[in-house]
């Protein structure tokens, strides 16, 4: 499977398209109920800390894997995943306006693939 990161306003319809960030309240698809915005900014954040863009990715990373603070998040990366799989795509986009920077979609192609590996493994067996 191939998840490719791509910047919001160039996103084109060549396979299915999941918006990452802040808000999602334009979707009118499957994925409207979908919030996978970084909760941590860059700059002054709502924790109480002002982080560069890559501490933001880590406090990010730490919030999903490690602290358990993101339950709804986990949960939204296993469902992609599993649709995935249902609907037998081969290719999506993870759209943010953060891309081409560096951002948090990173962390969630990597769980997404993760997760799609696990199941993927799981059906052969």
């Amino acid at each position: 499977m191939k998840v490719d990161i791509v910047q919001h306003r160039n996103a084109k319809a060549i396979c299915p398209t999941l918006y990452c960030g802040r808000q999602a309240s334009f979707r009118r698809d499957w994925q409207s109920n979908m919030k996978l915005g970084n909760p941590h900014s860059i700059g002054r954040c709502k924790c109480g800390k002002t982080h560069s863009r890559a501490e933001a990715i880590l406090a990010y990373e730490d919030d999903l894997l490690f602290q358990h603070r993101l339950p709804g998040h986990v949960k939204t990366i296993k469902y992609i995943a599993k649709r995935c799989i249902e609907q037998g795509y081969e290719h999506i986009q993870l759209s943010c306006f953060c891309a081409p920077k560096a951002c948090h979609c990173r962390i969630i192609r990597r769980e997404v693939l993760r997760e799609y590996q696990r199941l993927t493994e799981l059906n052969l067996t």
